[in-house]
């Protein structure tokens, strides 16, 4: 089967499977044209003829808020205190072109009469320059555009952007799809953000940050970047569920991926050992779920996740309880929002597939960002275009435009780039009962109050920043009360206001100073029936001897809940050592039920700051390994899924090693299999990726095939294999087996008789 006809017959079941999910009569969908033969195109249908291709779990609707002319190739957004949205129009990617709409801008949208649909657009800055990224704040906005970050400040209140700002710079630009994305408030009163494999470079107070790959937390006002969770291929997502965890998605393939121990935990190492754990890939399968009947236009992890963007939770209570505190990660070549269902796992998490909340059969439709809103619900930005990916490659695909030309930004030139498209819309849930809350008064402290006890995770957060943006420390003594007021954890364990107020205290600059009552409710915290209160006050004690005998006298340590014991571990390696942290963490040391969860082993490893105990066993296995009769040295082609060699030569009976470096931005490895076999093991890498355990062997099925294989590197990492050749002349194959590569990276060894080949290295 052509993988084409594959994918065409999955997308026609997951259309039925959907369709049955639904409810109603069913109106016959508005006519797709085409336009072209080579490649044959979809005509753009009006926003209301493609609202009508949307489809959606029974009992929710997708109702449009903005489209074209207004809003043009929406790539994020967010919403001010009175409830406005404000939308980055990234028009200017992927090359900076000039155009005739005008460049990036930032435009604030309002629904004034009340209809469900916004009348009102204002510019708040135009002649913007690739803008990634938007977060609010006191007096307007940040910004992410590489290579920096900025403060786009209103400074006579007219909603027009009179100042610009340089918080700081860094981010890499000769890939412009590559950068910084995904800004977020964070609930400890820091910005937060996610870059992709062009990656940030700068000092801060002296220290260089060199980062990629990843998610970030950095200074309101500039000070400080701290990277946070390292990913292993281009990164689009970050986003933190309610009990403030961290999570994030990559383009490629790891659609789902949490951040169990943060990187300043290992700041002690040169270089992190293999039981150093960071952030882990918790996806829990390989497919996407499209409902669109045309083959897919992906260039690799085809029928999988590629593009893949945001990781953000819906934080509300609109939605029924299974939709409530999951991930929603936008799958924009597969026109579709996907629900990964975060689970329990351990000490740590895993995803369970739970379908799409959005699909579309408009081949336009391209959901980039989904982010839950003031009135509860699900907004989504569609980028509406029939170009979504940065570098289309027609090799293995039909119906594609294919060159190797590249613009400014590293992006494949394709006339068929949309630059007049663009939608926003709405998801609701039938039934569910408008927000309490519309706007905030920053001036207005009970109301303030009030807010943080919100159902709705936006207000609260943007309730505690008016608050710390303020400096309304007139609120402590009400904020301390809070703190303690135990009557407000809800049936899913969540004390959403003890954990804000919480927060907000810190940010005002209560804790760890002279309010004693402060002080207390950090401590009276740590007997929360809350999970996300204990977090919280953890990570708030004071890094004293006080805090140590605080944290050894809590009980916290030996928690039944493995998560809470993985939090108060790692929280123990932060503070000053005492006898009594230190007798209590060797016996934890010893319980297996601590070793043999992974985070947790991790965790007790850094408290004891230990060396890699596998060092020693893998020297001595690599001095076990036969020393290779000749050596050869390829590289990837960054940006070409290729290997730079594609015949190497060798004779029969010899034992070589093939060393791969990996310059490239995806992972990659190098798998040696038999002549005459690479029609049989190509789809059987194809069926194995579908395998929970795939990503675990490194994308390389079991086969009697494989003569060998390197590990799947990451970018910039080096391995290599070893293969004792046969007697037998011939062709030997070389592939990578990342999902989707294995057609377009491929090499061959030519094996012949004894003393017929130059084989040098």
């Amino acid at each position: 089967m052509r993988i084409t006809e594959f994918y065409l017959s999955r997308a026609l079941l997951a259309a039925t499977l959907i369709l049955s999910a639904c409810t109603g009569e069913k109106e016959e969908l508005p006519a797709l044209a085409y336009t072209g033969e080579d490649p044959r195109v979809q005509l753009p249908l009006s926003p209301e003829d493609s609202q009508k291709h949307i489809q959606l779990p029974e009992g929710f609707t997708a109702e449009l808020f903005a489209a074209e002319p207004n809003i043009i190739n929406p790539i994020a957004f967010t919403w001010d205190e009175r409830g406005r949205l404000w939308v980055v129009q990234s028009q200017d990617y992927p090359h900076k072109l000039e155009n005739d709409v005008g460049g990036d801008r930032i435009t604030i949208c309002e629904d004034t009469d009340g209809d469900g649909k916004a009348d009102t657009f204002t510019d708040f800055a135009t002649e913007q320059s690739l803008t990634t990224g938007i977060v609010k704040v006191k007096d307007g906005i940040i910004v992410a555009q590489a290579p920096e970050m900025v403060f786009l400040e209103d400074t006579d209140g007219d909603d027009k952007m009179d100042k610009r700002t340089v918080l700081f710079d860094g981010f890499g630009t000769f890939d412009t799809h590559a950068g910084p994305s995904s800004l977020r408030y964070g609930i400890d009163n820091a910005l937060w953000g996610a870059v992709g494999y062009s990656g940030f470079k700068n000092k801060f107070e002296g220290d260089s940050i060199i980062f990629e790959r990843g998610v970030y937390r950095f200074g309101k006002d500039g000070s400080f970047l701290e990277p946070v969770g390292q990913f292993d291929n281009n990164t689009w997502g970050m986003g933190y569920n309610e009990n403030f965890e961290i999570f994030g998605s990559t383009a490629n393939n790891n659609h789902a991926c949490y951040v169990g121990i943060p990187l300043k935990h290992y700041d002690y190492l040169e270089k992190r050992p293999s039981w150093a754990l960071n952030a882990d890939f918790i996806q829990g399968h390989y497919e996407i779920h499209p409902v669109d009947t045309i083959p897919l236009q992906q260039v690799d992890v085809r029928g999988g996740f590629t593009a893949a963007a945001g990781a953000n939770f819906y934080t509300a209570r609109n939605y029924p309880e299974k939709y409530q505190n999951q991930m929603y990660v936008c799958g924009p070549t597969g026109h579709l929002v996907h629900i990964a269902k975060i689970v329990r796992d351990g000490a740590g998490y895993k995803e369970v597939d739970g379908g799409n909340i959005f699909a579309s059969t408009d081949a336009w439709t391209a959901p980039v960002f989904a982010e839950t809103g003031p009135d509860g619900n699900l907004w989504v930005a569609d980028w509406y275009n029939p170009v979504i990916q940065h570098n289309p490659d027609k090799r293995g695909m039909d119906n594609q435009i294919w060159n190797a030309d590249k613009g400014e930004g590293n992006a494949h030139i394709n006339p068929l780039r949309d630059y007049r498209h663009g939608r926003i819309y709405i998801i609701k849930y039938d039934g569910a009962e408008e927000s309490d809350i519309t706007a905030l008064d920053p001036t207005d402290g009970q109301a303030l109050l009030n807010a943080l006890k919100s159902d709705n995770q936006f207000w609260r957060v943007t309730a505690q920043r008016l608050i710390v943006e303020g400096n309304k420390t007139d609120l402590i003594p009400d904020l301390i009360q809070l703190a303690g007021d135990t009557s407000l954890t809800d049936k899913n364990g969540l004390n959403a206001a003890a954990l804000h107020a919480l927060w907000t205290l810190d940010g005002l600059g209560a804790l760890n100073s002279d309010n004693a009552q402060a002080d207390q409710a950090v401590e009276t915290a740590l007997t929360s029936d809350s999970y996300a209160v204990k977090r919280a006050a953890l990570a708030l004690l004071p890094e004293t001897m006080a805090g140590s005998e605080t944290l050894a006298a809590s009980g916290l340590l030996t928690d039944s809940d493995s998560q809470m014991r993985l939090v108060a571990i790692l929280r123990a390696g932060r503070l000053p050592v005492t006898a009594e942290l230190t007798s209590q963490m060797k016996d934890l040391a010893k319980d297996s039920a601590n070793v043999n969860d992974k985070w947790l082993n991790a965790a007790i490893k850094v408290f004891f700051k230990e060396k890699d105990p596998g060092k020693d066993d893998e020297d001595t296995e690599k001095d076990d390994k036969a020393e290779p009769d000749v050596t050869f040295t390829l590289n990837t082609v960054p940006q070409e899924m290729a290997f730079d060699k594609k015949v190497l030569r060798a004779e029969v009976g010899q034992t070589i090693e093939i060393k791969l470096n990996n310059p490239d931005q995806m992972p990659h490895n190098l798998v040696v299999i038999l002549p005459g076999s690479l029609d049989t093991f190509g789809p059987m890498v194809d069926q194995f990726v579908t395998d929970p355990n795939a990503e675990e062997m490194g994308y390389v099925p079991r086969s009697r095939y494989v003569l060998g294989a390197t590990e799947m590197l990451n970018p910039n990492e080096t391995g290599s294999v070893i293969v004792e050749l046969p007697d037998q002349p011939g062709t030997y194959p070389f592939v990578c087996t990342f999902p989707g590569h294995w057609r377009f990276m491929q090499g061959e060894i030519i094996v012949t008789a004894a003393g017929t080949n130059d084989t040098d290295a």
